[in-house]
């Protein structure tokens, strides 16, 4: 009986270190794909002249999607959607020209 219960906990411990395994590897692939999109984003609007910061809207990001905004250095600032490979982006407004 003690062999059976000490296979039953091995079991249900490697169960769990296997599942924590498998979303610790889901996580690190999530991130690669994140900093694959970045530099992709970076690249793009790099055409656009020095980008001073780029920044991203984690609640409004997912693993399929990353939104956020570009700043750069002469100060436009691009908001973004990208997905699969596609960005779509617009000019944010001024702040002076949006308290007039």
């Amino acid at each position: 009986m003690n062999k059976k219960k000490a296979a039953i906990v091995a079991g249900i411990v490697g169960t769990g270190i296997l599942a924590a395994s498998a979303r610790f590897y889901m996580k690190a692939q999530e991130e690669v794909k994140k900093a694959q999109a970045l530099a992709h984003v970076r690249r793009f609007f790099a055409d656009f002249g020095t980008i001073a910061t780029v920044f991203v809207y984690e609640n409004d990001s997912n693993a399929r999607q990353l939104t956020g905004g570009v700043v750069m250095e002469g100060g436009p600032v691009y908001l973004f959607d990208y997905q699969n490979g596609q960005i779509v982006y617009e000019e944010e407004e001024a702040a002076d020209s949006r308290n007039s």
